[in-house]
C-alpha cells in the first residue's frame, strides 16, 4: 500500500515548558549547527585553496624550467 505525503511528515511534539510561539522560531542549536558547518566548510575550502596555489606555483615552475620564453614578459620593440 503506497504511503501518503501526510504520513511521511515528521511530528514535532515541543517540550512540555516550552511555549507554542517558541517552537516556531528555530532554537539557538540550530544556529549553532548551522555556523558550525559553515565554519568547517570555510576550513576545508582555505585548505583546498592553498593546496591549489600551491599546485600552480609548482606548475608554473615546472613550466618555466620546460619553455622559459613562456614564462617571461614579451618586450614590444
Amino acid at each position: 500500500m503506497p504511503t501518503k505525503p501526510t504520513q511521511l511528515k515528521q511530528i514535532y511534539y515541543p517540550p512540555i515548558d516550552e511555549s507554542p510561539d517558541q517552537s516556531k522560531f528555530p532554537a539557538a542549536r540550530y544556529f549553532q549547527i548551522h555556523f558550525e558547518h559553515l565554519e568547517s566548510q570555510l576550513s576545508d575550502m582555505k585548505l583546498c585553496l592553498e593546496k591549489m596555489q600551491q599546485q600552480m606555483a609548482d606548475l608554473y615552475l615546472q613550466l618555466s624550467l620546460l619553455s622559459p620564453e613562456l614564462t617571461e614578459p614579451k618586450h614590444k620593440k
